[in-house]
């Protein structure tokens, strides 16, 4: 028995990954903007208004394009970049657990985590209404 609990969790340990496991395959990132109240898409299928909080998925980068009528518009990209709880399958997890982690989207980091635009004012906007 004490030999059957040992193998279940050394295979449970193998089956997962350190990254998957400590970031989760999601990370939340604030998105912020002067001036606030801004409409902002990420990767033009999610729509916030600022101040907002959103999860977006580690395994690939994101853009975030903000507007506010009066002002021109803003972008910034948010990049996944390899997360250092990787390497902690060099301990516990092997190559199944980075395989897992690669997979699941564990093994990145987004960064910046959090976005801060300014806006610039429309100048032809304020000339037209002159």
């Amino acid at each position: 028995m004490k030999t059957f609990l040992m193998s279940a969790l050394l295979t449970a340990m193998m089956l997962s990954g350190c990254a998957t496991i400590v970031n989760g395959r999601k990370q939340q990132i604030g998105i912020n903007s002067k001036p606030v109240d801004s409409e902002c898409k990420i990767d033009s299928n999610l729509t916030v208004k600022t101040p907002a909080v959103i999860q977006l998925k580690r395994s690939k980068s994101h853009i975030v394009m903000c507007e506010k009528p009066g002002y021109e518009q803003a972008s910034q990209t948010i990049t996944s970049h390899v997360s250092g709880w990787l390497l902690g399958n060099l301990v516990i997890g092997g190559p199944i657990g980075m395989l897992v982690d690669v997979i699941t989207g564990g093994a990145w980091k987004l960064k910046p985590e959090s976005v801060d635009m300014s806006l610039a004012p429309n100048v032809a906007a304020v000339e037209n209404k002159k």
